[in-house]
């Protein structure tokens, strides 16, 4: 090979990369936007479907949602306290896994609250635990123990290594989880109010 068979070899090598590396510098602030409002990226080795999964558990909290009446559908209306670090600005800059890991640990606390307050006798500390005796004391219905069980798996799936959230599936997350815990407020405060109305 002469010379300059080389230099063309390499300059048609080195050509796609080179125009994709100038493109991406130019325009990463447009990439930046799209990569995080990525819901599946695959790649040699794996795929990531966190995105996909956090729109189901959306999809059953909405479900969830339309399931419940009157008072029980409290959740976002005035007079229902938010919970302590509601919004996601309380979280502070977080890098996605952790925002996703903060997010469950603070619905798993509110869960387990409820489920002391409306379920005399519990005394589990696992949020899914909590939310099955929950189900059995007729406080919520199937939707909420599964969109419990999803958001579950999605942080389990965070907390191994399995899947990676992008910054804006996070915010999803975190926002979803938020609701979640508003939804437990509400169902504590009607608790509440129908145990003093009994006394």
């Amino acid at each position: 090979m002469s010379w300059l068979g080389f230099v063309d070899s390499l300059v048609r090598s080195l050509a796609w990369p080179a125009v994709v590396l100038i493109a991406a510098l130019l325009f990463r602030t447009e990439v930046a936007g799209l990569v995080a409002r990525l819901t599946h990226l695959k790649v040699p080795g794996g795929e990531a479907t966190f995105g996909e999964k956090l729109a189901k558990a959306e999809r059953t909290f909405e479900k969830f949602q339309a399931s419940v009446t009157g008072a029980e559908a409290a959740s976002g209306q005035p007079g229902v306290e938010e919970p302590d670090g509601a919004g996601i600005a309380d979280f502070g800059p977080l890098e996605p896994s952790a925002l996703v890991l903060s997010s469950w640990e603070h619905l798993a606390e509110e869960i387990i609250g409820l489920a002391h307050v409306a379920v005399p006798g519990v005394r589990t500390t696992n949020a899914a635990s909590a939310a099955v005796a929950l189900e059995r004391a007729g406080t919520v219905n199937d939707l909420f123990v599964e969109t419990v069980n999803e958001l579950r798996q999605l942080r389990n799936a965070v907390a191994h290594a399995r899947e990676t959230p992008t910054p804006g599936s996070a915010i999803a997350y975190a926002e979803q989880a938020r609701e979640l815990r508003v939804a437990c407020r509400a169902l504590a405060q009607l608790h509440n109010g129908r145990s003093e109305a009994a006394s």
